[in-house]
């Protein structure tokens, strides 16, 4: 993956918080601006990649960094991600088979 694409602003010499930020802005300008908030089943679908992967207890955010951050291997995240975007694959192809 190109990560000049990904992070055009940011530069082995930016502090990380800037290319975080950089990245989080690039995330934001991408993602479609009408997306419907996720149905009660889709978000108890991520919680339980959460918990069966990271062992992590709920998604809400509790305002304590030891809760709300958690170090995450690559390879357990992307077997996550994978999980998810397979289960909106079939998400969305069941609703167009329906309408």
């Amino acid at each position: 993956m190109n990560n000049d694409r990904l992070m055009p602003t940011a530069t082995p010499t930016t502090p990380i918080k800037k290319r975080r930020t950089s990245m989080a802005k690039l995330i934001m300008m991408n993602a479609p601006k009408t997306e419907a908030p996720l149905t009660a089943a889709e978000s108890e679908f991520l919680l339980e990649i959460a918990k069966r992967m990271f062992f992590i207890e709920t998604l809400e955010t509790r305002g304590c960094d030891r809760l709300d951050f958690h170090d995450v291997g690559v390879a357990s995240m992307k077997e996550a991600l994978e999980a998810a975007c397979r289960a909106g694959v079939r998400i969305g192809r069941a609703k167009k088979e329906t309408a």
